[in-house]
């Protein structure tokens, strides 16, 4: 299994190379992206914002240490 992610800043632009893979390849278009391999994806009028503040979470309290003060 293979993932590709584009950002993009015209929709037509998109739609086109979407259109085109089509034609070579099975694809699946998800269309907005959120959460991918631990990051989330937060996206805004002026941009996109990567974090894994829920990855570390996840962490944390897997390993016992949710509670534990920051050093």
């Amino acid at each position: 299994m293979s993932f590709l992610i584009f950002l993009y800043i015209h929709s037509s632009f998109l739609e086109s190379v979407i259109s085109q893979l089509g034609t070579e390849f099975s694809i699946l278009d998800l269309v907005a992206l959120s959460f991918f391999l631990g990051i989330q994806v937060l996206q805004q009028s002026d941009g996109i914002s990567l974090s894994q503040h829920k990855y570390i979470q996840n962490l944390l309290t897997k390993a016992g240490m949710k509670n534990c003060k920051p050093l």
